[in-house]
């Protein structure tokens, strides 16, 4: 038979990765700010002969890279999201990019401290009016950019991507941890160049005021610092998924209730949890029962009621 034929009984091939449209929506938004920014500090420093402000442009580029791949993940997911070759849907894509996003950004702070320290040993003369114009350019950008990117109008929702709550929760609330890890990729690159140019105007006036030079490469070593930590956070989640590392402690708690609300005496013999995207889980499990004709559907039936869990599979061993 050949297995690209579908019929009314085939499963739906759903993982819930329809539906991830608002942050896509505003990822998109802002890979657009950003690249037209990166356009014009490059033209206007070509035009002027600003080093800075074309230096700056090309700082642009790394971030409009890293954002138009996170839109691309989003795209892609959407565009495969009904495509049986993924066995488990198509929502890694984001995961798979958050990864890369996050090494890109690494590699990024290994630059940063590598400047540290080199300007540490060997001060430069800094062009404080030119290099206090760009800062605060790229600093209005980007908080700008993370206005839109974390803002939660009432009328909006982010379906399958935070958990169901009130909207006044949501609008007073900012959780990085409801969000998906390419989502947070994106939002960690663009608070990182604001972190970034908010300890360079620091670095720059004080050095500029009182003389202290070694304080700029201070300041930027400890952004550095900073921004790693958040880098390699990113990296162990969206790594985590890649790896089928099995989910939380939430998730397999509501499993594990939802399977003895079906049968209290059931003996859980194996369960496998893991993500398969955005908010989307794949439950496995062995399910050790004594009642005569203990039917796998039932537990199926209930456990397609927990927000996020997609085609379960369900065993049962008599006892």
């Amino acid at each position: 038979m050949d297995s690209n034929n579908t019929s009314d009984r085939t499963i739906q091939h759903d993982f819930g990765n329809h539906s991830i449209y608002q942050e896509e929506k505003k990822t998109k938004l802002v890979t657009v700010i950003i690249v037209v920014t990166m356009i014009a500090e490059i033209i206007v420093g070509v035009w002027s002969g600003s080093m800075a402000l074309l230096a700056d442009g090309v700082h642009m580029g790394g971030h409009a890279l890293a954002l138009g791949l996170a839109t691309l993940a989003y795209y892609l997911t959407r565009k495969y999201a009904d495509d049986r070759s993924f066995t488990w849907g198509s929502g890694k894509i984001n995961d798979l990019v958050a990864y890369t996003s996050s090494i890109l950004l690494m590699a990024t702070i290994a630059f940063m401290i590598w400047e540290s320290v080199s300007r540490l040993f060997h001060p430069v003369q800094m062009l404080y009016e030119e290099a206090v114009m760009v800062a605060f350019i790229g600093l209005l950008v980007n908080l700008f950019s993370i206005f839109i990117l974390l803002r939660n109008p009432e009328n909006e929702h982010t379906h399958g991507i935070h958990d169901h709550c009130s909207h006044s929760e949501n609008r007073n609330n900012i959780d990085l941890n409801s969000y998906d890890n390419n989502f947070k990729a994106a939002i960690i690159h663009v608070v990182a160049d604001s972190a970034t140019s908010v300890a360079a105007l620091l670095g720059i006036f004080i050095a500029w005021i009182w003389g202290w030079d070694w304080l700029d490469p201070m300041i930027g070593l400890i952004a550095s610092m900073v921004i790693l930590k958040w880098s390699v956070g990113l990296l162990k989640n969206s790594g985590s998924v890649l790896l089928d590392k099995e989910s939380g402690s939430g998730i397999k708690k509501q499993v594990v209730d939802s399977i003895k609300t079906v049968n209290p005496q059931a003996h859980i013999m194996d369960l496998h949890i893991w993500s398969v995207g955005p908010k989307s889980y794949v439950v496995v499990a062995i399910i050790g029962s004594s009642v005569d004709q203990d039917s796998s559907s039932r537990y199926r039936s209930m456990l397609e009621q927990i927000e996020g869990v997609y085609h379960p599979v369900i065993e049962i061993r008599a006892l």
